[in-house]
């Protein structure tokens, strides 16, 4: 089934409150009969589900638990995910990432050469530091782990590149998110400020940079939908592609809309440096736009098939 506008915007609403209210995450959800409309919809509740995190610069470890999910035997709450280092895309590797989250359990992936194992420890045996730097906000720890994981691990085969797309597609909505409040709050800014007697906003320029910043928007949220109707054979790939459209957008909105709050956009006064962090921060995972943009002209460039490139 499919859930309609109407409860679509209740859902959204909800949610909303949720975030505005700073309580922790999964419980609220809980209480919202989240698992229901889950499995109504998915792509749908997890699209809304993320952007209103991104739209609240909300933190927490609902990615975690969202890749958790195509991972068997591992329950979120209990459990939560060790994601690769920004620096090593979606590829697990000695460093990672730790997210906002209570769990007592972390899941690492480790790379081999036959695949990506897992192995689980216990969160008060690991060595972490704040990641801090330019969104410390997040409440992202770094971890460096040990070579002493391997004896537990356990193969995961294809599970771990699905949970990378899963991923990929809950941080693909999550920047949207952040984008679509920082181009509103831009919005709002133009047309409330006056230069010369006129709106900011009826200015030429300021419109060209608004416009172009929402037509990249709205093409990052039709590729998103690309990503989610895709074939299963192509599904990774798609959520390859929405990541990278995503990422690329916040680089676009978030350099539009600094610039049309002028003075105002590089000072702490404005929550616009907010969405900047974020959204910056979020590229990284899984793989940054530039990144991504290299493994995707690499694998066309040696013939692959372009399906669902071509949509975008």
């Amino acid at each position: 089934m499919s859930l309609d506008d109407a409860t679509v915007e209740v859902v959204r609403g909800s949610l909303r409150e949720v975030f505005a209210t700073g309580r922790p995450v999964a419980p609220a959800l809980d209480e919202l009969g989240w698992a229901e409309v889950l499995e109504e919809d998915p792509a749908i509740a997890t699209t809304v589900l993320f952007g209103e995190q991104g739209r609240a610069l909300a933190s927490s470890g609902l990615l975690a638990d969202t890749m958790l999910a195509e991972l068997p035997g591992y329950a979120p709450g209990t459990h939560t995910l060790l994601l690769p280092h920004p620096r090593l895309g979606a590829h697990p590797g000695p460093t990672g990432v730790l997210l906002a989250s209570t769990a007592e359990v972390v899941v690492v992936p480790r790379a081999t050469p036959d695949g990506v194992v897992l192995a689980t420890i216990e969160r008060s045996s690991l060595v972490t530091r704040p990641a801090g730097g330019f969104d410390p906000g997040s409440g992202w720890q770094l971890v460096t782990l040990g070579a002493a994981l391997q004896p537990d691990s356990v193969p995961v085969g294809a599970a771990w590149e699905r949970a990378v797309a899963t991923g990929r597609r809950a941080l693909a909505a999550e920047i949207i998110g952040v984008c679509t409040a920082a181009l509103e709050l831009a919005v709002t800014h133009t047309s409330v400020r006056h230069q010369y007697g006129r709106p900011l906003g009826s200015f030429q320029s300021v419109r060209h940079q608004l416009a172009e910043a929402h037509a990249a928007l709205e093409a990052a949220r039709v590729t998103l939908d690309v990503a989610w109707s895709a074939a299963e054979d192509v599904a990774a790939w798609a959520a390859t592609v929405a990541k990278l459209r995503a990422g690329a957008t916040q680089s676009t909105v978030l350099r539009r809309t600094v610039q049309v709050l002028g003075a105002m956009g590089i000072t702490l006064e404005s929550d616009m440096h907010r969405y900047v962090s974020r959204g910056a921060a979020l590229d990284a995972l899984l793989g940054g736009h530039l990144r991504l943009a290299d493994e995707v002209g690499s694998a066309a460039l040696a013939g692959a098939d372009l399906h669902p490139v071509v949509t975008i």
